[in-house]
């Protein structure tokens, strides 16, 4: 669905899953806006997507793995 749309609207409540979305969303260069609410300092932002904010600092990882884990066994 990321890579069919033309932009993003994205509610973010400290989710792993939001946080690999956007950072997708910032790869594709997708025109993205994201309300957060983070429970660790109680605090609103919002605003753009932010290019130089790491929004999921283990996205490289998970990615290797899972296209390591879609390669036929040898």
């Amino acid at each position: 669905m990321i890579e069919d749309c033309d932009f993003a609207m994205i509610i973010w409540v400290d989710s792993g899953v939001i946080a690999e979305n956007l950072k997708r969303l910032k790869r594709l260069g997708k025109p993205t806006f994201v309300y957060q609410y983070s429970t660790r300092d109680d605090k609103e932002r919002f605003g753009e997507l932010d290019p130089t904010r790491t929004y999921d600092s283990y996205y490289d990882m998970k990615e290797h793995y899972r296209k390591r884990k879609q390669l036929p066994k040898t």
